[in-house]
Formats: C-alpha cells, structure tokens, sequence
C-alpha cells in the first residue's frame, strides 16, 4: 500500500491517505498522510508524465 500511494501522489499532486490502521500502545486509530516533493515548481495543469518526471529522490 505505502508504495502505490507514493506512485499515486507523484502522478496526481495531491496528497494520498492510507487506510485506518490501529497504532501500537494505544486503541486510537492513524493514517499516513504522503504528498510527492517535486525539484521544480509545476504548473497546476502539469501532466501525470510531467510530475514523474520532476519528482525528487
């Protein structure tokens, strides 16, 4: 899961969520919250290809 979510963020921009998990010492439950760090400033229109191709590490 944490690897198609990075994928999805560096294609779409947008931030992506995990699913609901239980965290560890406690009865609450936690998401992961990924967003792609791109090396230049995109357009907002910016194509998936475009941020692919930017996206940093």
């Amino acid at each position: 899961e944490d690897r198609d979510n990075i994928l999805r963020a560096r294609a779409s921009g947008r931030g992506v969520l995990t699913a609901p998990f239980g965290l560890l010492k406690s009865r609450r439950l936690g998401v992961i919250l990924t967003f792609a760090a791109y090396s230049k400033e995109l357009p907002s229109n910016a194509t998936p290809q475009e941020r692919i191709e930017a996206t940093k590490g």
